[in-house]
């Protein structure tokens, strides 16, 4: 007697999907995009908000109204102020800088960097001043 082939079981669902490159690319760079268009709406927000602020507390001081607490607020807003103008710079340097589907790691670890630096100086010399 011959023993007859065994039907082979179908594939797991799972297994049988098959993603294409382009279009995984496509995807990925589509929620990059959206996390960076996102990042970029917040940073305005909070630009706008520390910025009138900070104006706010920089007139108080010129005019001599509530010294003390203007300078309180005056210098604890500046590294705020300056991080969220420099996220929401760079989020919108990197959305209109590049055509899309093009590798931009190394732009996006240059505004990186630069942002470390600038905020890590600006500490540094608000704590010694």
């Amino acid at each position: 007697m011959i023993p007859e082939k065994a039907h082979p079981s179908p594939p797991h669902p799972l297994l049988s999907i098959q993603f294409s490159l382009p279009y995984f690319r496509s995807f990925l760079y589509n929620r990059v995009m959206k996390n960076i268009e996102s990042i970029k709406k917040v940073s305005l927000i909070f630009f706008i908000i520390v910025g009138a602020i900070h104006i706010i507390s920089t007139a108080l001081i010129i005019n001599n109204i509530s010294l003390k607490t203007a300078e309180i607020i005056n210098n604890t807003l500046f590294v705020p102020f300056l991080v969220s103008s420099l996220i929401y710079g760079s989020s919108s340097l990197r959305l209109s800088l590049f055509p899309e589907h093009e590798n931009h790691k190394f732009l996006d670890t240059t505004l990186s960097a630069i942002i470390v630096i600038i905020t890590i100086t600006s500490v540094t010399l608000s704590i010694i001043y």
